[in-house]
């Protein structure tokens, strides 16, 4: 899948492996997704902006000298559910979710995780219980398509 991808510093454009959900997670496709001030704070201060993340206790500080896919502000269509995880959810379901989601027993942040590719990539696995869904589309209003 392609991402827009944080690595070395700077912004690149490159396809990265596509995510698998597990139990409970759906798979979502990226719709459009919001950069927030502390996006461009991670962007333009990296050392500082991790080192405050540690120092706080946040579990989910990236590692800058791996690649991370931002984008922690997100709305996404559901195209796939992971083994085990009911449907409540039905295909193409417009959803948002908390940046964050559950694999087995481990809770991984999204947007600044090295692990789980944020918004501004095409895919991503949430959380199924975590994803609020049931917008609507309107009418003569254009999808975009990636």
């Amino acid at each position: 899948m392609r991402a827009a991808i944080f690595r070395n510093g700077d912004f690149v454009v490159n396809d990265i492996k596509d995510p698998t959900p597990s139990e409970g997670q759906v798979l979502v496709k990226s719709l459009c997704c919001g950069i927030w001030g502390s996006d461009l704070h991670a962007a333009k201060y990296t050392p500082e902006f991790v080192d405050r993340s540690r120092r706080s206790g946040n579990r989910w500080a990236m590692d800058p000298e791996r690649d991370v896919v931002f984008g922690h502000e997100f709305c996404c269509e559901v195209v796939d559910h992971g083994p085990g995880t009911d449907k409540r959810l039905k295909l193409g379901t417009l959803v948002c979710s908390m940046p964050m989601t559950i694999a087995g027993n481990t809770v991984h942040g999204i947007g600044y995780s090295n692990d789980i590719a944020g918004g501004f990539a095409q895919y991503m696995p949430l959380r199924r219980t975590s994803a609020s869904g049931g917008a609507k589309r309107y009418p003569g209003r254009s999808r975009r398509t990636h």
